[in-house]
């Protein structure tokens, strides 16, 4: 893994050469614009040809930064020091080293211990973010909870609960009907290569993976493209004046077109580097996910008839859960129509 001081030297030496493009394409452009006599005429913002120039322009800046994507992943995964190649080897290991032939063991691990317990972590925030902290709430029954919204309560005579607001009723009593979930992902994508939120555990964040990149990757085209037309609008109302008039035109137009492309690139590159760390730390997460089944020492994997008395016993639950709440829409009804008298 890669420390704090390493990434702070990383991000600074990107800053460096950003700012050093930055220098060397102004320079360009000082340098053209002093040698072609220019004049700004906003009229030609207007013009089919000026339309077309556009269109040319973001074209060019789509085809570069997609090429370079494409040509810097695979050198960026070829450097031994970069992020994505200390991860894929340290995976290999962890794989070799933690998993072995455990596969078995490591999948019941997954849907019994890591699966719950970060259902549970989300829920827990859930109730954070609308001020609830004691996590007993969702033991209670929703009769009692009902009664929460209007008085605070003592419970077995040795608990107590504060009173509930509206939107924290709402949110236990969408916890407790199922609609706080994580699309959990598949426990063998913990043990494949291929394919990070502070705020998410691990199988929120593996639930985003795929997610996560392709908005990067759509946000940094989208972003640069606009910067590309914000630019080509300036440059497009530059029109030469004078004898060299032809002469200007074509060079400024080979001058934008070149400074388009090749910033379109510097910036393909960088992104494809960016993908490049995004994926090393959802391998990472995975290879933390293999620590972590090591180290549970309380896990015991059952056997098939033991998986079997589990999955019956978890559906008897649930058909009771589901009697549970129809029971108490059929008396929400009723006390709607009592009320209606």
């Amino acid at each position: 893994m890669i420390n704090t001081s390493e990434k702070m030297k990383r991000f600074l030496n990107r800053k460096i050469l950003l700012g050093l493009l930055a220098l060397f394409l102004g320079v360009c452009i000082i340098f053209v614009c002093s040698i072609v006599p220019l004049a700004i005429d906003p009229s030609r913002w207007g013009t089919t040809g000026f339309i077309s120039d556009e269109i040319i322009l973001v074209a060019l800046t789509i085809m570069g930064e997609v090429c370079m994507i494409m040509i810097a992943q695979p050198y960026n995964a070829g450097d031994a020091n970069s992020k994505i190649a200390k991860e894929r080897a340290l995976f290999s290991s962890s794989l070799t080293n933690n998993i072995k032939d455990r596969f078995a063991e490591f999948e019941q691990w997954c849907h019994q211990v890591l699966e719950p317990n970060n259902l549970i972590d989300k829920e827990h925030k859930l109730l954070n973010s609308v001020g609830i902290t004691n996590y007993g709430y969702l033991e209670l029954d929703r009769n009692v909870l009902k009664e929460l919204c209007s008085h605070a309560i003592e419970y077995d005579k040795s608990k107590h609960f504060r009173q509930l607001n509206k939107k924290q009723y709402k949110t236990i009593i969408a916890i407790l009907d199922g609609k706080c979930k994580i699309d959990f992902v598949c426990p063998l994508t913990y043990l494949k290569l291929d394919k990070i939120d502070l705020d998410k555990n691990t199988s929120e964040k593996m639930a985003n993976q795929q997610k996560k990149k392709t908005l990067m990757l759509i946000w940094s085209v989208m972003t640069k493209s606009f910067v590309v037309v914000a630019t080509g609008l300036i440059f497009g109302a530059l029109m030469p004046t004078g004898a060299t008039q032809t002469t200007g035109e074509t060079l400024m137009k080979l001058f934008v077109r070149l400074f388009d492309f090749a910033s379109a690139g510097f910036v393909g590159f960088f992104v494809g580097c960016q993908i490049n760390d995004m994926d090393a730390e959802y391998i990472n997460e995975k290879i933390i996910t293999h620590i972590k089944f090591i180290n549970d020492k309380t896990f015991k994997p059952l056997n098939e008839e033991e998986l079997a008395h589990k999955e019956w016993k978890e559906y008897q639950i649930k058909e009771v859960k589901k009697g549970n709440a129809e029971l108490m829409n059929n008396l929400d009804k009723i006390e709607m129509k009592g009320d209606t008298k």
